[in-house]
């Protein structure tokens, strides 16, 4: 129980990781987003007190222009030229011209008064008083257009600022243009045009002289209240603060004690402080967004999982709950079967703890020992040990333990001192900490006395075995025997009988002769079968041709099918026909096959046919004869069958031909299988791998130098690309009795030739290798010097190159086809003998 639980808490420990690095990420990322849209206001504030700063100079800079141009205005000298000295000037063109050029300033009024001071012309609001004062000629230089600060004019009730420009009349007179402007009204266009789109922004233009603030506010709810921005914590004062650090940040209270992020930037040009703002709680609202849709989702998020979690951890404790049903279930079934196991348990059951006290036992246990009253039997497991095996036991508890178990025999003795042999099966195991010992004590004595019926009956099979191979032995020499006494000695009478009387009784020896044979091949399938089935038949493999083989057998048969007038025909189709085998067996194997084929066919003839497909060689023997019954064909390779069977049958054999071809086909690695049809014939096929062509040179090279050296055959290597030619000149080496090897491809000559000593070559040269021919037969003469190699040379008709030609690269003899098999028989003769 404690593990399932450890192993639920590990199971939710990546889930809660997951979930706690989920919402340390969301607040990371709502802490990040929130100081981002801090500092992209503040850029933004920033940024709009750098634009309108650029503005009010380029206020200024205009008003500038505009008033300097009135020291050349035609219009203002052409009014000033008609006055008389005496007299105030009011000229509705005055009026007009300088509201036409400075309205766009909010102008209140404007006068022109003359070198003494003496008002000449004044232009005011109606509904207004005067509020002309003039300062002394002297603060208005000559050629300069005097502007001055921002102050809070108290009669007016408006913050104002005003200009003076002195205009040159008659080159020695002058007069001066003095006027007022309403700032608030000129400077709230400049201030709140950048802001018009951009909602809780506020500018606010200030002079401070004297603890005075004069202010011009882009905000329609500034009413004549004092301006003052509270940091936190104090009071701010603007002109120390900004003047000290030339622009700053503030996070404050404005004039309605509203929460507020502001940009304070002085500009010391007009020694005035331009301020831009915006509510703490415009931010705020952004941020909140961020805030409700990260927490939101953290929320959201954070609620499923626990949902999902109390969810679980329920279906899992309802889990738990039915595990434990289950367990304790179980526990009671096996309380059951463990009860029902001891009970009827043919073997005795024995649990002892670590002072090897028993604790627990079955009936069989009591039986075992001849325990009649268990209430008086001893407690000690070692009392029911024979003496050798308490000096052992110490010994033996150490196996199990370090085995995990351990069974074996041993002698204990009953409860009355009677000995007998146990087997016992023991090991350790353990239960809430406390180590137990459980034995499994078999009575042995019954398996005792089979085991000495097995070796006596071990023995007696191997006597039989040993007279078994002393008969065949016998029927080797003692039968065969006999019967090749027999044999001589017909062909003895028969070569001294006189003609006449043998041609009258030449039916009974070849009778006798053939009934002795049929005798002799009998007797030696015996010996086979018997070979192969106790393992003694000895194969030595060897890489041969198989459809040179066949050929020897067929020319072996030939006469013998041509007496019950049928005929062999060979049918090679195979591209590659080496393959490993025992020779004498693979030869063994073509004989029965082709024999049987010949017993069972009447009419018609015998086909053998070779083909490769996929890494195999297929031989098939394929006749015309009875054909074997379906019914026959599951047990034809069984001991002593025949197709028809029965001692009225009518075909001779003792039916072993066909078991000792499967038993020889499976241990040189191939198969065999028949397919058949009454009346229409049957065909044997086996199956064996070919050697491939790299796989054969190199081991028939080994093979071949080994032949080589223990051998007096001279060894002869074929080289001829044409199936058909090279089929003549093997079946050529075959009936010489000499060793032979083909090659295909000329090119592998020299690596042949480095590696395996070689008697003659016989190299076939066509129109398509007698450039490879050439080349080869050159490098074997000057670069390997292969002096004493004899090379015969075999040219086809429509070959180009002479056999002069081929002499003179190192051929010993030259013919062109066709060659005879005495004529080529005599070139090998010559240069062998040489």
């Amino acid at each position: 129980m404690k593990d399932i639980l450890r192993l639920n808490s590990k199971k939710y420990l990546i889930p809660i990781v997951f979930l706690i690095l989920f919402v340390a990420f969301g607040i990371f990322s709502f802490l990040r987003i929130q100081s981002q849209i801090v500092d992209y206001y503040i850029n933004r504030l920033s940024t709009i007190s750098q634009i309108q700063e650029i503005k009010i100079n380029l206020f200024f800079d205009k008003l500038h222009y505009k008033l300097s141009t009135l020291k050349t205005s035609p219009t203002l000298q052409s009014e000033l030229s008609s006055l008389s000295k005496m007299s105030k000037l009011k000229s509705s063109i005055l009026d007009e011209f300088l509201e036409n050029k400075f309205s766009e300033f909010g102008l209140i009024e404007a006068a022109i008064l003359d070198r003494n001071g003496n008002l000449v012309y004044l232009k005011s609001n109606p509904n207004e008083k005067s509020t002309v004062e003039i300062k002394s000629s002297n603060s208005v230089d000559k050629d300069s257009v005097f502007i001055s600060d921002l102050y809070f004019d108290s009669k007016f009730k408006k913050s104002v600022f005003d200009c003076q420009v002195r205009i040159p009349f008659n080159k020695t007179d002058y007069f001066i243009f003095y006027a007022k402007f309403d700032a608030r009204k000129s400077l709230y266009n400049v201030l709140r045009s950048d802001l018009e789109q951009l909602s809780g922004f506020e500018s606010l233009l200030a002079q401070v002289r004297d603890n005075v603030v004069t202010y011009i506010s882009d905000s329609r709810y500034l009413g004549n209240i004092a301006f003052q921005l509270q940091d936190v914590g104090y009071a701010l004062n603007p002109n120390k603060e900004s003047k000290e650090s030339g622009k700053r940040f503030f996070e404050g209270y404005d004039y309605r004690g509203q929460k507020v992020f502001a940009y304070v930037n002085f500009l010391p040009k007009w020694n005035w402080f331009l301020l831009v703002k915006i509510d703490h709680e415009e931010i705020y609202r952004d941020i909140k967004k961020i805030y409700f849709g990260i927490f939101g989702t953290i929320f959201v998020v954070t609620f499923l999982f626990v949902g999902l979690m109390l969810n679980l951890m329920k279906k899992e404790k309802e889990e738990l709950l039915k595990q434990t049903d289950t367990l304790r279930k179980q526990k009671e079934l096996i309380k059951k079967q463990y009860e029902l196991i001891t009970k009827i348990a043919n073997d005795a059951i024995v649990i002892t703890d670590d002072k090897n006290r028993i604790v627990d036992y079955n009936d069989k246990f009591l039986e075992f020992y001849k325990i009649e009253n268990p209430e008086r039997m001893s407690l000690y497991l070692s009392d029911y040990f024979s003496e050798n095996l308490k000096n052992q036991w110490s010994d033996y508890l150490k196996n199990i333990k370090e085995n995990n178990g351990l069974v074996f025999e041993a002698v204990h003795k009953k409860s009355d001192g009677e000995p007998f042999n146990v087997q016992i099966s023991a090991k350790f195991f353990e239960i809430e900490g406390n180590e137990f010992l459980i034995l499994i004590i078999r009575d042995f004595e019954e398996r005792k006395r089979i085991e000495d019926e097995l070796k006596n009956a071990k023995q007696k099979a191997e006597e039989s075995d040993r007279l078994k191979s002393n008969f065949l032995s016998m029927m080797s020499h003692e039968v065969r025997t006999p019967i090749n006494i027999i044999l001589g000695a017909v062909d003895m009478l028969k070569s001294e009988l006189d003609k006449n009387i043998l041609q009258k009784k030449e039916h009974l020896f070849d009778m006798i002769t053939r009934n002795s044979k049929r005798l002799l091949t009998l007797i030696s399938d015996i010996i086979d079968i018997s070979r192969i089935e106790s393992n003694e038949l000895k194969l030595e493999f060897i890489i041969r041709n198989a459809e040179s083989l066949i050929l020897d057998v067929v020319a072996e048969y030939e006469q013998t099918a041509k007496q019950k007038g049928l005929q062999i025909i060979t049918d090679f189709k195979a591209t590659n026909p080496y393959i490993r085998i025992d020779e004498v067996r693979f030869q063994q194997i073509l004989t029965n096959l082709i024999n049987n084929a010949i017993k069972f066919t009447s009419r018609g003839g015998i086909t053998v046919i070779t083909k490769n497909e996929g890494n195999n060689l297929y031989v098939s023997v394929k006749d015309t004869g009875i054909g074997i019954p379906k019914s026959a064909l599951k047990d034809i390779f069984g001991l002593f069958r025949q197709a028809h069977e029965g001692y009225g049958r009518n075909f001779e054999g003792a039916g072993l031909g066909l078991t000792i071809t499967q038993k020889l086909t499976k241990m040189m690695g191939g198969e065999i299988y028949v397919e058949s049809e009454v009346n229409v014939g049957s065909t044997f096929t086996v199956v064996f791998p070919v050697i491939e062509a790299e796989e054969l040179d190199e081991k028939l090279l080994k093979l071949l130098e080994e032949r080589h050296k223990n051998s007096f055959k001279p060894t002869i290597l074929i080289i001829d690309n044409d199936k058909d030619d090279q089929f003549y000149l093997e079946s050529l080496m075959v009936r010489l009795g000499v060793e032979y090897f083909t090659i295909q491809d000329g090119r592998k000559l020299v690596s042949f030739l480095k590696h395996k000593p070689v008697d003659c070559v016989i190299y076939s040269i066509n129109i398509q290798n007698e450039i490879e021919a050439e080349k080869v037969i050159d490098e074997i003469r000057n670069k390997l010097k292969l002096e004493n190699l004899k090379i015969i040379g075999l040219l086809s008709p429509e070959s180009i190159v002479t056999e002069e030609r081929l002499k003179e690269l190192g051929f010993n003899q030259v013919r062109r086809r066709p060659v005879s098999f005495e004529e080529l028989s005599r070139m090998l003769i010559q240069v062998l003998a040489k």
